[in-house]
């Protein structure tokens, strides 16, 4: 069981739909491409707030970790992480700046979290993958 309430919100790209009323924390990995299939399912509900962890596998994808970085360096990071994972384009080039990439993907591996998307939930359940619609909505409802 996970402690929803005590997850590092501040460290998490978040993003809401409507009034957000439905939660759900997600380990995601920039380049991975069931992370973004479940951001095309994530654009179908509304009244939700989503929190992104940025947890690369780097042995699976090199280039996670650096582009977790760019899109946490944006002004707006949650427009950045919409554009990449669901459109495919990445923001501008930014420097660098302090992000808490390490530590959310060390949170991911202590929770448990071998693979992305792992979905965490306010009741305390978790789950590694994704879901279609409506089948993730359910599943997201029943988990608050």
């Amino acid at each position: 069981m996970i402690n929803f309430d005590s997850l590092p919100f501040d460290k998490a790209i978040k993003e809401v739909h409507g009034d957000g009323k439905l939660k759900v924390a997600v380990f995601a990995d920039p380049d991975c491409p069931y992370c973004q299939r479940l951001e095309h399912e994530f654009a179908q509900i509304d009244n939700i707030t989503i929190y992104n962890f940025m947890m690369p596998l780097t042995e699976l994808h090199p280039d996670a970790e650096r582009k977790a970085k760019q899109i946490w360096c944006q002004p707006d990071r949650s427009a950045a992480w919409v554009a990449w994972m669901r459109e495919g384009k990445m923001p501008p080039e930014v420097g660098g700046c302090e992000d808490p990439v390490a530590e959310t993907a060390e949170l991911g591996e202590r929770l448990g979290f071998n693979g992305t998307p792992s979905l965490a939930f306010p009741n305390g359940r978790s789950q590694v993958g994704s879901s279609p619609m409506p089948e993730l909505l359910e599943i997201i409802v029943e988990n608050q």
